[in-house]
């Protein structure tokens, strides 16, 4: 693989720092979503013994980070992966590292705009407000849902659009929001449990059988996805070197954030009550511990670690489209860098409009129910579907939404 030269590269705005890069990535791995939902459905699986996968997983999980990190050094691409892998492996395992993101990303985006739609519908109904205009704010309603959620993604890609620097501080504004919601209300359940800590709960030889740790350890990996959405403005820090400290920085940050809301989780609630709220185990907390308004916040976080996660997505995809292109994977299009704002607007807002065509298309493959599918980090199962064993039907996306944009590999060896 070989990239353009450096004089023929669209230029990105380099504004960024590592706080920039801890924000950044902190949003795109949604801590609060991953607890909130992954808690109880991780129990699931392992029982009491989430803190010894949770350690386990973060092991690869900052090996690659490492090695991303010494990428990064040497070549900053904002294609990162995508790039990295097709110059040590060849063009086809870049392409394919690079499109299997892509996919993933807009899919993520496409279905959290509704999550985003309930969240913030259900929240309007708790303060009271249950319809508007003489519409019904039904956060059940897939319409309403729909509508509310493609508002909220249109304003974040706005934001993306107008400027880098920007979002990431609505970002961090946002995460200092939910991790403080989430360390006061999970340090009162460390104070207030009745269940005593136990090493047990780290040993991961206590698992039950192999079946139960490899499921276990899949799900646990996916708590970390997406910490690596820092290397993607590494073309946009001042420093490269920034992207990859606050990648790690963040990395760490989410370790300790599952390890202490984990030990939390088991404190104050026993394993029969973590598997019975499974993906609700974080509003259960709230309302376990707290009274109204107040047990109302995790709900909050919750709604703004959707928002946080979905600008996060959007950035690092728009960045991947823009190295594709330069490579003339893709086409020019994606190339297009705004001359005042030093953002791919263009490639942005064409992420966006094809999260927003394609959701409905998605949603018709699941089964018509009043759960919704709901998203840890990037990951994805419907609630009421996986926790019981059942797979829940879908069906593949017809037809290449780059149709017209998008060229096979061709990059000289």
């Amino acid at each position: 693989m070989s990239s353009a030269p450096p004089s023929s590269r669209p230029a990105l705005r380099r504004s960024l720092g590592v706080v920039d890069g801890v924000a950044i990535a902190a949003s795109s791995t949604a801590a609060t979503t991953s607890i909130a939902i992954g808690m109880g459905t991780i129990a699931t699986i392992v029982g009491l013994q989430a803190p010894a996968l949770l350690l386990l997983a973060f092991l690869p999980v900052l090996g690659i980070a490492l090695a991303y990190a010494r990428l990064n050094r040497s070549e900053p691409n904002c294609g990162n992966g995508y790039t990295w892998v097709g110059r040590s492996l060849g063009p086809w395992p870049g392409f394919l590292t690079g499109w299997v993101t892509l996919v993933g990303s807009v899919i993520f985006c496409a279905y959290t705009s509704a999550i985003m739609g309930s969240v913030v519908l259900a929240f309007a109904n708790k303060a009271g407000l249950r319809s508007l205009a003489g519409i019904a704010l039904d956060p059940t309603s897939t319409g309403v849902c729909t509508a509310v959620g493609l508002v909220i993604l249109l304003a974040l890609t706005v934001l993306a659009v107008t400027g880098v620097r920007g979002a990431t501080r609505f970002q961090f504004a946002l995460l200092v929001f939910e991790y403080a919601v989430l360390l006061g209300f999970c340090g009162w359940a460390l104070i207030t449990g009745d269940h005593a800590v136990s090493l047990s709960w780290f040993n991961p030889f206590e698992i039950s059988s192999g079946t139960h740790f490899a499921q276990g350890m899949v799900l646990a990996v996916f708590f970390f996805w997406g910490w690596d959405a820092a290397f993607s403005v590494n073309e946009e820090t001042r420093d490269p070197g920034d992207s990859a400290r606050g990648g790690l920085i963040a990395l760490f940050a989410m370790l300790g954030l599952f390890l202490f809301a984990s030990v939390a989780f088991q404190r104050e609630m026993s394993l029969a009550e973590l598997v019975r709220n499974g993906p609700q185990a974080l509003p259960y907390l709230g309302e376990k511990l707290a009274a109204e308004p107040w047990a109302t916040l995790p709900l909050v976080a919750l709604m703004f670690s959707a928002v946080a996660s979905v600008q996060a997505t959007l950035i690092p995809t728009a960045r991947g489209l823009l190295a594709m292109g330069r490579d003339r994977t893709m086409g020019p299009l994606w190339t297009r860098v705004h001359p005042r704002w030093g953002t791919p607007a263009a490639g942005t807002a064409v992420v966006m409009s094809v999260a927003a065509v394609a959701r409905p298309r998605w949603r018709s493959g699941w089964p018509r129910s009043r759960r919704l599918p709901v998203p840890t980090g990037r990951s994805w199962w419907t609630c009421g579907d996986w926790t019981s064993g059942r797979c829940p039907r879908s069906r593949p996306w017809p037809g290449c939404w780059a149709r017209g944009v998008w060229r096979t590999p061709s990059w000289p060896g």
